[in-house]
């Protein structure tokens, strides 16, 4: 071909199929192989982002593409393929050079090639891990056998989607039979880490007995309509109307991540009592352990600090408060956000054995769509601990619990058996290798705050509140912290000096104005539980890819570059992580002091939540002129002075009452001893005061004496037996019985 020509090509019918304002370059129909002169140059340019690759006469154009993208590392986002009757042999081996060469830019892949099925399950063991939408739609012939309905690929396909960054899978027109979609929902219920998947497109999962009835009924709609019946609040995670299988989806993530939340410490929002059933307890968070989880009817089984069990809706629970009351920053938050499975620096196993050691919990068959165990050996019924009816809207009978909720996570088994297994995506701290996650690198997290935002410094975090602001205190007269809740409240006042604020308790009788000393506050956020579940997976799945790649060799030299290259993927994931954090935590929205009267909802959730960015433009002038900072910068020191002085007189409060405790006890267990010398005397002879009765008189029946006194292995004749007559009725005494009482 002369050089006029190949000029000719690149800029005429090459240029003609590319699109430079979409990044585009459509082949569609092509019947010459020469057409297409140049697209290596156009792919080294990086221009070409986007490769749409239609049905073409001759099967040799669908290779010379494949073999021009494999020759460009890193360029393309989205290839798109759909072709007829090609070489699928030849056609495998180029589209796996393809994909490694585009491995870390490729999110968008359509493979509409009528792969028979050993071809499909080839296919999808090459795919690269970076992949956001995979669409092997049309994958189907007309020979029976052909079609995608054996285990192989869906094996593949399953085994994809949990190790890699795939969000939405497509598998329009592939006749998937029903009893392979079986099989496919039973592979999916086997996945016991977080994945990215999101949704899954043209299949129909309503009809799958595979599927819990409780979720099955669900599928047919929109999945924000189903959160929000399911949480009675809005829905705050962000996904469509029109995507579909979410529910499903949303069950399976709830399944793994509520088995992470065994043994972990939540808070439980105890609702606010009607007036004619009102409880002292009621509008408060209380914390409690998790013991059994349900992720069909979104409820777990928690221990409060009592002991008493309870059985809660997933809606009323909420992790720690990332902030510590006073200021700062919860420590290891991580922990608290991710679950008992997320290792932790110098942890030890033991720290991770909790009551499921103590409380040896039992299959009971009856139970399977529920809980499926109880306690071994204590006395509770587990029909006890069940609010919801026994019988549930269900036909569970052909579904196994354990598929969908692992043993280990709920019974049977400790819960250091769990913590302590592999995750991908921790390093060693000692020899930088994935081993022992007890020796983890683990880079702790915290939610951007107010104050953050500001610039001042950490110990202020959450702690500078203003009027208006929702907030959480504790009970500031409960000087030893025997009450572990925390209330809700708005700040009304926020006075110069301490203590600093004057806060109304919503979800009293009376909305009783309370003081507060700033050490007892701090402000009140929340996440709702999807979003709650969409963090935990987005962090660990990050963190497991990103750190895919740090792992170092044992048999080669370490790159000289490697420490650089691992720190700057550091820096990016944390920032990625505290993003992510940023994006799915919420405030309750600033309160107008006015609106105080007015009905507040029973659960924080059902309040209007915003963003932090929302929530810091209102605030930012009252926060930075916060009497807690003017009083920091102008006197430091008399207010050190005052906070020792305080200390002290805290100090000699609390020995104070230490005392009149103790002179309590002193009089209450003399009161106890004369009670007990009271009843002794009783049991004394009314004659002689020494001896116990032991003497019934007969025919009075009058019992109290002894028939004799003894005094230094002496018997004197003191009392009845030398009694003639009875000394309390005179009557005659014609017989004594001896009673022996010992």
């Amino acid at each position: 071909m002369s050089e006029t020509s190949q000029k000719i090509t690149l800029t005429g019918s090459l240029r003609r199929m590319f699109k430079q304002s979409t990044t585009a370059l459509t082949i569609r129909h092509i019947k010459d192989v020469r057409l297409l002169c140049g697209i290596s140059e156009l792919l080294a340019t990086g221009k070409c982002r986007k490769i749409y690759l239609y049905e073409t006469h001759d099967p040799e154009i669908v290779l010379y593409v494949l073999s021009a993208i494999s020759t460009v590392r890193n360029v393309l986002s989205r290839l798109h393929i759909d072709i007829w009757n090609t070489d699928y042999k030849k056609l495998i081996n180029l589209l796996s050079e393809s994909l490694n060469a585009q491995s870390e830019t490729l999110e968008h892949l359509t493979i509409k090639c009528r792969f028979p099925n050993e071809y499909l399950t080839q296919a999808i063991q090459i795919l690269p891990n970076k992949l956001k939408v995979l669409d092997l739609s049309e994958n189907r012939v007309l020979i029976c056998y052909f079609r995608i309905t054996t285990k192989a690929s869906m094996v593949a396909l399953v085994s994809y989607i949990e190790t890699s960054e795939l969000e939405c899978v497509r598998l329009v027109n592939c006749n998937i039979k029903p009893e392979t979609l079986g099989y496919f929902v039973n592979l999916m219920f086997e996945i016991e880490s977080p994945f990215s998947l999101r949704t899954i497109e043209g299949v129909d999962l309503s009809e799958c007995k595979e599927i819990p009835k409780n979720v099955r009924l669900c599928l047919k709609e929109p999945a924000c309509v189903t959160r929000k019946r399911q949480m009675n609040y809005k829905d705050y995670s962000k996904i469509s109307r029109y995507d579909t299988s979410v529910q499903f989806i949303d069950h399976l993530r709830n399944a793994i991540f509520m088995k992470r939340l065994v043994g972990l410490i939540v808070r439980v929002w105890w609702p606010p009592t009607e007036d004619d059933n009102r409880t002292a307890f009621s509008g408060r968070f209380w914390p409690a352990k998790v013991l059994m989880v349900n992720p069909i009817d979104l409820v777990v089984v928690v221990l409060y600090d009592n002991d008493e069990v309870d059985h809660v809706p997933c809606k009323f629970v909420q992790p720690l408060n990332p902030f510590k009351y006073g200021g700062g920053y919860t420590d290891n938050y991580s922990y608290h956000l991710l679950g008992s499975t997320h290792p932790r620096t110098n942890s030890k196993s033991n720290e991770f054995k909790t009551h499921n050691e103590i409380l040896n919990f039992k299959h009971k068959n009856s139970y399977d769509n529920s809980f499926g165990e109880t306690d071994r050996e204590s006395n509770v019924d587990s029909s006890d601990l069940l609010k919801t009816p026994e019988t549930l809207n269900t036909d569970h009978y052909k579904t196994n619990i354990n598929n969908i909720v692992k043993r280990s996570s709920i019974s049977g088994y400790s819960v250091s058996s769990v913590t302590t297994r592999y995750e991908e995506g921790f390093l060693c701290r000692n020899c930088g290798y994935n081993n022992n996650p007890d020796y983890a690198i683990n880079h702790d997290v915290n939610l951007d705050s107010v104050e953050k935002s500001l610039g001042l410094d950490d110990k202020f975090g959450g702690n500078l509140l203003v009027p208006g602001e929702f907030c959480e205190f504790r009970d500031p007269l409960d000087k030893f912290r025997n009450d572990p809740s925390d209330y809700i409240a708005v700040v009304r006042k926020v006075n110069k000096t301490e203590p600093l604020y004057e806060c109304v308790c919503i979800y009293l009788d009376n909305n009783e104005v309370i003081t507060l000393h700033s050490n007892d506050v701090r402000r009140a956020v929340v996440i709702p539980w999807y979003n709650w579940v969409s963090l935990s997976f987005k962090i660990l799945t990050d963190r497991r890819i990103n750190n895919d790649g740090l792992t170092p060799n044992r048999y080669q030299l370490g790159d000289p570059n490697s420490g650089i290259n691992t720190l700057n993927n550091n820096i990016v994931n944390s920032n990625n992580i505290k993003e992510c954090i940023n994006s799915n935590f919420y405030y309750l929205k600033r309160l107008d002091l006015a609106e105080l009267d007015e009905f507040c909802p029973k659960n924080p959730l059902e309040m209007k939540l915003v963003d932090m960015n929302s929530y810091l433009i209102p605030i930012t002038q009252e926060v930075k002129s916060h009497p807690k900072l003017t009083s920091n910068q102008k006197c430091y020191r008399n207010h050190f002075i005052v906070d020792v002085s305080s200390g002290k007189d805290e100090e000699t409060l609390k020995i104070k009452s230490l005392m009149e405790y103790n002179e309590t006890l002193q009089r209450e267990l003399q009161a106890e001893r004369n009670k007990n010398n009271e009843l002794q005397s009783k049991f004394k002879c009314i004659l002689c005061f020494e001896t116990e009765i032991n003497c019934m008189l007969d025919p009075c029946s009058h019992f109290s004496f002894c028939h004799e006194y003894v005094f230094l292995f002496k018997k004197f004749s003191r009392c009845a037996k030398n009694l003639k007559n009875c000394p309390v009725c005179r009557q005659k005494i014609s017989k004594f019985k001896i009673l022996n009482l010992t």
